[in-house]
């Protein structure tokens, strides 16, 4: 979120993506913050 912030859309998105595969056990509320920070970073 702090990349996204900065305007570092590009590292922002890599590293949203990065959550599924690195945390695919994640917890649902998680994911489901990763998936609208993603949204709203525009990636």
């Amino acid at each position: 979120m702090a990349l996204a912030q900065l305007g570092q859309k590009d590292a922002a998105c890599s590293t949203f993506n990065e959550l599924k595969t690195k945390f695919p056990a994640a917890p649902e509320p998680v994911r489901d913050d990763a998936k609208a920070e993603r949204k709203k970073a525009g990636c």
